[in-house]
């Protein structure tokens, strides 16, 4: 990467806010990626960290997770607090076991 890609990414950085939360990001080619940890994070960073767990099921989980989050309003989504505490917390250790049986099964 060149000295002035470098300079037009630091340019571009600025905080994104989604409901009450916030999260840092830079614009590289026309495309919004968040920064965690001083770090860009991409698709393949994605595919990598989060996808590979799943082991080939992460589509059927995503949909899973759809469904659920159908269910509230847009206040309770956009809140961090109400996420946590309504649709989150209550089952997460339920979603966690079903998730890793399902990512169990078929190895």
């Amino acid at each position: 990467m060149g000295k002035e890609e470098i300079e037009r990414i630091q340019k571009s950085f600025s905080i994104f806010k989604l409901g009450d939360e916030m999260a840092y990001s830079v614009e590289i080619d026309g495309k919004r990626y968040f920064v965690i940890g001083g770090e860009i994070q991409r698709p393949e960073d994605f595919k990598k960290q989060i996808e590979r767990r799943f082991k080939g099921k992460f589509d059927k989980a995503f949909k899973e997770a759809l469904e659920i989050v159908k269910n509230y309003n847009k206040g309770v989504l956009l809140s961090q607090r109400n996420f946590y505490e309504v649709v989150y917390k209550p089952r997460r250790d339920t979603l966690k076991d079903k998730w890793s049986k399902l990512v169990e099964e078929e190895k």
